[in-house]
Order: structure tokens, then sequence, then C-alpha cells
């Protein structure tokens, strides 16, 4: 599909309703989420943010993050590979005290 430049109806409709299945009427948003905190569960002194207002977040502090002193480490759900190298990155910043 990505290399026709005149694809077929039916190729086209199957693109336009896999979008509608992904995106459905979700519309951009230009701010930030606002962010609370928590210490890890997992590793001692790492902390794990959360996107506050949520049922998740409730009660938590607003996340102290400091552009000087943090190490932001972000990721999707993909594998386990993806999940080692974050959590290399995670114990990396820890063991140096940012």
């Amino acid at each position: 599909y990505v290399q026709d430049p005149t694809p077929a109806f039916r190729s086209r409709a199957k693109m336009a309703l896999m979008h509608s299945f992904n995106v459905g009427s979700h519309v951009p948003q230009d701010r930030p989420h606002t962010l609370a905190e928590k210490q890890s569960e997992h590793v001692p002194g790492m902390r794990v943010t959360l996107r506050a207002g949520t049922d998740a977040a409730r009660g938590l502090p607003p996340c102290q993050a400091s552009a000087d002193r943090s190490v932001v480490v972000g990721t999707i759900r993909m594998g386990f590979g993806h999940h080692r190298i974050a959590y290399a990155a995670a114990s990396w910043a820890v063991a140096s005290g940012r």
C-alpha cells in the first residue's frame, strides 16, 4: 500500500478504518500533562511518575524532577528488550546519584 501511488478503494477503506480504530475521536492536546510521583516498589531510590488527576495518582505529591538532578527514562510497552534497556538506564541514574 505504501509504494502504490493509486491504491485500490478497498486498501484505502481498510486504512481509514484502522486509523479510526487506533485514533478514534481523539483530539491532540498542546499542553503538558501534570505528573505525580511515588517511590518505586522495585528499585530503591528510583521515583515513578504517574499522570496527576487519575485514580492511580490519588494522594500522591506532584513530581519534583529538576532539570539538573533528574534523569527521565520513558518507555512504552513493547518487549522485554526495551524494558532491559530502560532498567539499565534507570539503574545507572540511581547508582550515580542522579
